[in-house]
């Protein structure tokens, strides 16, 4: 991984949150206008916009001056009307970039920097005022030292106090980490009760549990809750009476007093699908005997907790009636805590002290660690709960980012910050959350810690890993989080293993079933829909789509154009048209992977370069409009929209062009693949460590140019016939890989090389053997995203080796990872036309003319070149169809 010294700003817009609760169109006025003054005045500064993070930005300098001088300008501008409140922190270190983001310790400490900033301030670093202090235009004022997390040594922060910028003041310094305080850790363990004692296991608990204490003594246990130990229980959200302000504590309530229930005594059900099973019934269902019967026959629960959070005065009273519904009305037993509100977290905690106590029988006291000690960090869990459930996941994304601001160590709130942060595209966020919910872990049940695990395992990439692990975890119970995580296994990685994606609608249909409102299974139960053609089952998911979700759009946008009339089209541009660019982005992406409305989906792509929309974006598009153009067989106009590319983005348009020109069907002339590779040859990509300036098209290929420029050279040889000049840039493909992970690619892609050479030499068994000895798997998000990682071109020769030897069922299924791969559909039509010829073959006719019908349909456009395909295959399915077939 390429590492080097930069200057590193962060950018945060503050209150960002709030303002999208309170008026989500002005937030979102400001958060563009904030993106709008930092491209304009980091570009003036020679730095680079690296990713952008929700309300926030990450931005690359060569020098701290630069960085600085950059930082004082966007504040005096963001000072005009509309004034936009953004503080920015700004450190010089080591950073790590690799194709999915930028890491270390230089990273961390500016993102720590600028938290402890204000509103129209700029604070940088003790070695940020050293570089700047001999330059009489920048002054600088210092603040303290800090302690700041993950951080070994204590840091220095000065303010920056040119053009009257904002500073902070000792209020806002009070809670600033001093050095020298410590927080708390521990290791992940497990608690077993026996013959009446307590049992601890593993490293230093994850629920420390000792004897003696507070003098109280446990309350007589009655026949029936002495058998308590190991029975299952369903926590349910406390009812909250008190102000609106804190009525996040009824929620919190179970959040708070789930894994120490569950980690004892108590054997855990399908606790995250509860919430959603609630809203089912509406708000003001009666939480009477039937509704408890209700819960323990949905969640296969022995007992049911309830209870009520009261508010009054600063003071908190917390009750709890633990219920065996199935068995007897009155509840088993009742517990109490009290305590001042700033301290909600102690009461939870000894309330679950309590109630473990009652349920063990244990005459001990307990102490326990509830999930999280900042009520702030509670609240905002909550709500970022809530709007990943929803289907909300930027706003999911900023509400979790500011819940494990608030505790670090709130592991599962890191768990649902990086799921969100992977529906709202924010990759290298998802990764290093899940990262941290794994590392922070310590005080979570051992089913949660190997649910964590599971999910870190899938961002890994270690895809078999994750489905075995979520697959044990499904024998206990069966619960939301683990279908949906067996499903997304599927859904993102099957076809690199030959098998349908289809596979994962049947995990998510049984998510849904657990829990209807869960946003995340109700995407991809739709993606499925669409796919299949299905208008009444995409109706019926689609009416559960919150529509203040930034995924709205995009599913009226494939209603529309899969199913509604002309006026409904036109309707849906209209409404897009009127849209955010990530709405536009998503109605076409989806419009084209689902739909395989290729034409569509450029109409909808096209609005991003209308005049108004951000550079990037018009920019970028021709990249998109060029794939939708190869995926219609139309490879001269998209090689047109390749060219103007090569002004954005040289590396990546070349690759591309490269290697769709070896694909078989294009019958590209010699000639033009000669002048091709000459270009390419006398192309010598640059080593940079800076991420392309359209991260959302090229990202993918950033920091293995030099991998892929060899690779595709030796394709191209390989297709003129120049077998010596393809193995001699064999071997330059390995050569090039900095990491393991690029070692890993290149070697996928040696071995590609490899397979092809076996073929040109009339070995069709061994080179069917090459490719099936592969086994790689990229990051997840770089699948859809480029064809080399997602191994395109390899799946259609291993389907077209499969068919030559006659195995006819593999070659079928192999072709269909290039027709049904969701979001992958580059070469989808010569795939529908192999699959028609094969299932012709067998005399499955239906079958044929289906797959004839979808080749002419997405190839019904293609060049003139091509279109003698497209009259064979009509005049093939005419036969059939007679009868004469």
């Amino acid at each position: 991984m390429p590492r080097q010294l930069t200057a590193i700003m962060f950018a945060d817009l503050v209150g960002y949150t709030a303002l999208m609760q309170e008026d989500e169109r002005r937030a979102k006025l400001l958060r563009d206008r904030q993106r709008e003054v930092l491209e304009q005045r980091v570009a003036e500064f020679e730095g680079e916009i690296l990713q952008y993070y929700g309300d926030g930005a990450l931005c690359g300098f060569q020098s701290a001056i630069q960085a600085v001088e950059c930082g004082i300008a966007v504040q005096v501008d963001l000072r005009e009307e509309p004034p936009v409140p953004v503080r920015i922190g700004i450190h010089l270190g080591d950073v790590a970039f690799d194709k999915t983001g930028v890491y270390g310790d230089g990273v961390n400490v500016a993102s720590r920097i600028e938290s402890l900033s204000v509103a129209g301030g700029v604070l940088v670093s003790g070695k940020v005022a050293d570089e700047v202090k001999n330059q009489p235009e920048i002054s600088t004022q210092f603040l303290s030292e800090v302690a700041l997390k993950n951080v070994q040594e204590p840091q220095r922060v000065f303010a920056v106090t040119n053009s009257d910028l904002a500073v902070p003041g000792p209020k806002e310094m009070k809670g600033w980490p001093k050095p020298g305080r410590r927080s708390g850790a521990g290791g992940r363990g497990w608690v077993k009760w026996a013959a009446g004692v307590v049992v601890v296991a593993g490293l230093a608990g994850a629920y420390a549990l000792a004897t003696g204490g507070d003098g109280s003594e446990p309350r007589e246990l009655n026949s029936t809750s002495s058998l308590l130990t190991e029975r299952s229980i369903a926590i349910l959200p406390f009812v909250y009476n008190g102000p609106d302000e804190f009525k996040y504590l009824g929620p919190g309530a179970a959040t708070q007093l789930s894994m120490p229930l569950t980690s004892g005594v108590f054997m855990p059900v399908d606790q995250m699908s509860i919430p959603g099973y609630l809203d089912n019934l509406g708000p003001n269902h009666p939480r009477n005997q039937e509704f408890r019967e209700g819960v323990a026959t949905r969640f296969d629960a022995d007992l049911v907790l309830d209870g009520t959070v009261t508010h009054s005065g600063g003071f908190l009273t917390v009750e709890a009636q633990l219920y065996a519904p199935l068995e007897e009305t009155d509840p088993l037993l009742t517990e109490y805590a009290q305590g001042s509100t700033d301290e909600s977290h102690a009461v939870f905690k000894d309330l679950a002290r309590k109630l473990l106590l009652r349920g063990s029988g244990v005459d001990t006291t307990l102490v326990v660690e509830a999930m999280t000690e900042s009520d702030e960090a509670l609240d905002f869990w909550v709500q970022g709960d809530q709007q990943y459930r929803s289907g909300n996941y930027p706003l999911a994304v900023d509400l979790l980012k500011t819940a494990t601001e608030r505790d670090p160590g709130f592991a599962l709130a890191h768990y649902r910050l990086s799921q969100a942060a992977v529906w709202a595209w924010e990759f290298p966020l998802a990764r290093n959350s899940a990262e941290r919910a794994r590392s922070r872990g310590s005080n979570l049940s051992d089913w949660h810690w190997r649910l964590v695990d599971a999910w870190h395992d899938f961002l890994g990439p270690r895809p078999d890993q994750a489905e075995r692990t979520f697959g044990q975890l499904i024998t206990p119970i069966e619960t939301v989080e683990v279908t949906s995580g067996i499903g997304e296994v599927n859904v993102h990685y099957n076809l690199l293993r030959g098998l349908p994606t289809t596979d994962a609608e049947g995990w998510f249909n049984r998510a849904l079933a657990l829990d209807p409102n869960y946003g995340e299974v109700r995407f991809h139960l739709l993606e499925f829909a669409a796919r299949a053609g299905d208008v009444v089952r995409f109706d019926s998911l689609e009416r559960g789509v919150d529509p203040a979700s930034e995924q709205a759009l995009a599913w009226a946008a494939v209603r529309a154009f899969g199913w509604g009339t002309e006026s409904d089209r036109l309707s849906a541009l209209e409404d897009l048209a009127n849209a955010g660019e990530r709405e536009v982005e998503l109605a076409a992406s989806r419009v084209a992977a689902f739909l395989h409305d290729f034409d569509g989906a450029q109409e909808i792509a096209e609005l991003l370069t209308r005049a108004g929309r951000p550079r990037t974006y018009q920019e970028g598009m021709p990249a998109f409009l060029g794939m939708m153009k190869v995926a219609g067989g139309q490879w001269e106009s998209a090689k047109d929209n390749l060219h103007l590319v090569r002004q954005v983005e040289r590396e990546w348009a070349l690759e591309m062009e490269g290697l769709v020109s070896t694909f078989p069907l294009f019958e590209e002339s010699e000639s033009d693949l000669r002048a091709l590779r000459q270009e390419i040859q006398d192309w010598n990509p640059a080593d940079s460590t800076h991420m392309p300036r359209i991260v959302y098209l090229f990202g993918a290929h950033h920091g293995v140019h030099k991998i892929l420029r060899s690779y595709v050279l030796s394709l191209l040889s390989l297709t003129i016939g120049e077998f010596h000049e393809a193995e001699t840039h064999r071997e330059d493909i390995r050569a090039s890989a900095r990491s393991d992970e690029d070692l890993a690619f290149a070697g996928a892609l040696r071995e590609s090389i490899n397979a092809r050479l076996a073929l040109a030499r009339g070995d069709s068994t061994a080179a069917l053997g090459i490719l099936e000895g592969v086994e790689y798997y990229p990051y997840l998000e770089l699948i859809p995203t480029s064809p080399f990682y997602s191994r395109a071109l390899d799946r259609w020769l291993r389907a077209e080796l499969y068919a030559k030897q006659a195995r006819e069922p593999d070659a079928l299924r192999w072709y269909e990872t290039l027709t049904d791969g969701l979001y992958e559909f580059l070469f989808a039509a010569p795939a529908h036309l192999r699959q028609a010829e094969i299932y012709a073959s067998l005399d499955s006719t239906a079958a044929a003319i289906h797959h004839y019908d979808e080749f002419i349909r997405l190839w019904g456009g293609a060049d003139e070149e091509l279109q003698h395909l497209v009259l064979e295959a009509r005049s093939a399915k005419e036969d059939l169809e007679s009868g004469g077939g």
